[in-house]
């Protein structure tokens, strides 16, 4: 066998096992084409010509190829000084395939997932995030699409009735209503899509409403349709009426919570949920003939403050209906017709 076939087995090592990191190794291909090679070589160029190849062919990281040539260029000097002899440059070699083969065997003892560990574990997160995120925009886009819709509804709607309408988020009007039960509820409150039906005496109002509650997995936005009603003659005396909970209201009025009841209308008392502050003024204000006519409407929420109430029925928003539309307000004006009567007798 000549050089070149020699050389070649040691390029081939090369390729195989990566160049140790320790910085102080005294080995280089020099060493490889001196150890493999039966005989010494013709000329030290040829093995300088030899050494320049193999460092070619090998395919190493900059930081180890830097070290290679500095190693091999105290090798060359070593040489050339005699302070390194061949038995001591076997000695290198045998070192320097011990750290190979420990190395290999390292990385032969690790799978992928050792290896790539950080890797991995990213992956994994994204295998959870990124579905999870998808599924939230998706969700919104539609959500979005769907209020977009009603707004548009909404609006032709409320063109055929010749009244006002303000889609947009209205903070200013949020602001000026009374402080009543329904807007202490919750964060994040909007209002929207305000309707405006003001008669001569009367200022009528229907608008979306929307607030958070809860956190985390148990977080709902609630949203609503809610009428607003304000006169000047509505003097009423506080106080907020909703539908009666079967089990919850009957157990927390026997733990001493607040549910004004009427012996005289047991029908009313049965089907409503009555508080306020002024106990006294609100039993003296709903006679025996307005709590009949409350009575009719049993999922109706009211809510009142002097000269203003609201009313609405529990998370639930009106139909971009027309007829929808005026029964909804219908059912403010009728609220109205049943308190001037009461206040008048």
């Amino acid at each position: 066998m000549n050089l070149p076939f020699y050389a070649f087995f040691a390029v081939l090592a090369l390729l195989v096992n990566p160049i140790p990191s320790q910085a102080d190794s005294l080995f280089n291909s020099s060493f490889i084409i001196s150890f493999l090679q039966p005989q010494e070589s013709s000329s030290q160029e040829e093995v300088d010509g030899d050494a320049n190849s193999v460092q070619k062919s090998a395919k190493m990281p900059k930081e180890k190829e830097r070290r290679y040539l500095e190693t091999t260029k105290q090798i060359e000097l070593a040489i050339k000084r005699g302070e390194l002899t061949e038995a001591e440059a076997k000695k290198q070699l045998a070192i320097f395939k011990e750290q190979v083969f420990e190395d290999k065997e390292e990385k032969q003892g690790k799978n992928w997932i050792e290896r790539n560990l950080v890797l991995f574990i990213s992956l994994c997160q994204l295998a959870w995030i990124i579905p999870t995120i998808s599924i939230w925009a998706i969700v919104y886009l539609v959500i979005k699409k769907r209020e977009e819709q009603r707004t548009a509804s909404l609006k032709t709607m409320v063109d055929d009735l010749g009244l006002v309408f303000k889609p947009e988020k209205n903070t200013q009007y949020l602001e000026s209503l009374p402080d009543l039960p329904l807007f202490q509820i919750g964060r994040s409150k909007q209002l929207k899509n305000l309707l405006i039906a003001d008669t001569d005496d009367l200022h009528l109002s229907m608008f979306d409403y929307r607030f958070t509650v809860g956190h985390g997995k148990h977080q709902t936005t609630r949203k609503l349709s809610v009428g607003c009603v304000r006169g000047q003659d509505l003097a009423m005396p506080e106080y907020h009426l909703r539908p009666e909970k079967k089990f919850w209201d009957p157990l927390g009025s026997m733990l001493g919570m607040q549910d004004i009841d009427f012996e005289t209308h047991q029908a009313f008392s049965d089907a409503f949920v009555l508080k306020s502050k002024t106990e006294k003024e609100v039993r003296e204000f709903f006679d025996q003939q307005l709590l009949d006519e409350f009575a009719t409407s049993p999922d109706l929420c009211i809510e009142s403050s002097t000269n203003t109430f609201i009313y609405f029925r529990h998370w639930k928003r009106v139909e971009a209906d027309a007829t929808a539309i005026q029964d909804f307000l219908s059912v403010g004006l009728q609220r109205v017709g049943e308190i001037r009567s009461r206040l008048n007798r």
